[in-house]
């Protein structure tokens, strides 16, 4: 506790403005809750994951504050002469950015500042035009309020994968959290003009999938206080769309007081639009909702006067399929040109089957979006095309304008897919065709969510004992294949996830999060019926369910356990 002590008072006194007052009020707490707060602050450094870094907006070495954002900015200095820096709606985004600006030009890098609040998606299409040698990003993406991150970049709009940022760190490292930092104001703008050449090459590799038939499709969406509302109902609109807004959800702010958790995948964040929906004649075909910084995007479908969700998996399986069947013919790849698909490793092996069906190859990454973005770039020295990339946690790619999950330029392709395909009811009916022709895949994804980093080591815990025991010794039903990628001797396959394939088609993968405090389980079953796959999902959840309960249980560190809960998401 005297180490975090002497943290604490070095903080207290080197810092300034809202950061040394948020230590300040530390000291009026009770002694129990303070030698907490130290602990939880001060016992641990805040470190990049799957999603950059991410943390609660508060001082200390395990949040995200004005002392870590400068160093970020210093150690990225070291690496690039030129960066686009870019900010969403959250708490501090732009007072952030500003700051990481201002630092960088110190340095001697040419800045170039979004001058509003920018999809995520944006910024990878900025740093290539612009042709930067690096960018970042301030967001959180879909995590609670109380977050905000950076998410840093490198000269091909990709986000940085571990070997860069391990490049990162130790540049980083060699700051400490109190540097004298010159004030300038020496960076550039960037305004509409950047904004428009993004939906003008997005419009452009759209046009050919355009087919218009005077119809006026209802497509209603909300931003949950993000950035995409300025980007997605003029881009549907222009593609002759009726794009509704949900104006509860439509002004940014960073508190976002419509939801719990501002997350296109939480069924809690369509609440307000559904409920909306059903009161409009005709009812809209399709929902839409984008996460703050517009990278994931979810989708609901009418169906029978209600509203049935898209998973990640379907939309992705879906979009694929249309691209496949409406590509047009000076488009399609040809022997000497294949087409390429990629999906990372906890994203369903569905789109498989179909893929070998029409010649596609697709390729696998770890769990990221960046991985994803890296393979896309190898394409370029090989007789292979790019046809898309996606993930399971609702991220979709198609286009050359990025490196990045898009949930921009997804939304309108998913309205030409809803276009093409008449009405919802017929995309639906069309995921049922391809899963009668390849086999029903049920794929969900289960979280054990924990609080603070003794959380986080329970998390550790568990993942040290899953390791440790043989998986026959702890499932009852037959396994037939055991990967441990964090023992793999391949360092671009080397990561903190273990998966076990069962017989029958049903597999588990368990990784922590990477940008969230929790334990995550992909959970897959497939069938020659859709009954007989979700037996065999049941089947499995519920003995998932019964391993990890009992090994949560025998993890003695804390009792705080207790106070979690496993869920489906």
């Amino acid at each position: 506790m005297n180490d975090y002590l002497l943290r604490y008072q070095e903080w207290l006194e080197k810092s300034v403005g809202w950061v040394r007052e948020d230590l300040e009020s530390l000291k009026y707490l009770p002694s129990r809750d303070f030698e907490a707060q130290l602990r939880e602050r001060f016992g641990v450094l805040a470190d990049f994951g799957t999603g950059g870094i991410r943390q609660i907006v508060r001082a200390g070495t395990n949040g995200l504050n004005d002392p870590w954002v400068t160093r970020i900015a210093l150690g990225l200095a070291q690496m690039a002469k030129s960066a686009v820096i870019a900010y969403d709606t959250r708490n501090r985004s732009r007072y952030f950015a500003l700051l990481a600006a201002r630092t960088l030009a110190a340095q001697g890098v040419k800045v170039f500042l979004f001058d509003e609040p920018a999809p995520t998606p944006v910024l990878s299409f900025a740093i290539r035009r612009m042709k930067a040698q690096s960018g970042m990003v301030i967001t959180a993406s879909h995590n609670k309020p109380a977050y905000n991150g950076i998410k840093v970049y490198d000269h091909r709009g990709v986000q940085m994968i571990p070997r860069q940022i391990e490049a990162l760190k130790s540049h980083i490292e060699a700051f400490g959290f109190f540097e004298n930092v010159p004030e300038t104001f020496a960076y550039n703008l960037l305004g509409e003009e950047i904004k428009t050449e993004y939906l003008q090459e997005v419009c452009r590799e759209n046009a050919p999938y355009d087919q218009r038939d005077g119809r006026k499709q209802v497509i209603l969406y909300t931003p949950l206080h993000g950035t995409g509302g300025a980007y997605i109902p003029p881009l549907l609109d222009q593609f002759g769309f009726d794009c509704r807004i949900v104006e509860m959800q439509s002004r940014p702010d960073p508190a976002f007081p419509t939801v719990a958790y501002p997350n296109p995948e939480d069924p809690e964040a369509f609440k307000m639009a559904i409920t909306q929906a059903k009161g409009m004649h005709p009812m809209p075909e399709m929902i839409m909702a984008t996460d703050p910084d517009a990278d994931r995007i979810g989708v609901y479908l009418l169906e029978n006067a209600s509203y049935r969700p898209l998973n990640g998996n379907e939309i992705g399986l879906l979009l694929t399929d249309f691209l496949v069947r409406a590509v047009p013919t000076n488009l399609l790849g040809t022997e000497d040109r294949a087409w390429v698909l990629f999906k990372t490793i906890v994203t369903s092996d569905s789109v498989k089957p179909y893929a070998t069906k029409n010649g596609i190859q697709v390729i696998e990454t770890l769990t990221g979006f960046k991985f994803l973005g890296d393979q896309i770039e190898t394409l370029s020295d090989k007789n292979q095309a790019f046809l898309a990339a996606y993930e399971e946690s609702y991220g979709f790619l198609h286009g050359d304008h990025a490196r990045d999950k898009d949930a921009i330029s997804t939304a309108l392709l998913l309205g030409l897919l809803l276009r093409n395909a008449g009405n919802a009811k017929r995309m639906i009916d069309r995921l049922r065709e391809i899963y009668q022709m390849f086999g029903f895949y049920k794929d969900s994804a289960m979280s054990f969510e924990v609080e603070g980093t003794a959380g986080l080591r329970q998390i550790e815990g568990f993942m040290k004992e899953l390791r440790a025991v043989k998986p026959d010794r702890l499932f009852s039903l037959p396994v037939e294949v055991v990967k441990d990628y964090a023992a793999d001797p391949d360092p671009q396959w080397k990561a903190d996830v273990f998966l076990i394939r069962f017989y029958s088609g049903m597999k588990a993968i368990f990784r922590p999060s990477g940008t969230e405090p929790k334990l995550k389980i992909y959970l897959s079953a497939v069938g020659e019926t859709e009954e007989e796959s979700n037996r065999r999902f049941h089947t499995l959840k519920t003995e998932i369910n019964r391993v990890t309960s009992e090994m949560m249980a025998s993890l003695t560190e804390s009792d705080s356990f207790s106070k979690n809960r496993m869920k489906g998401e």
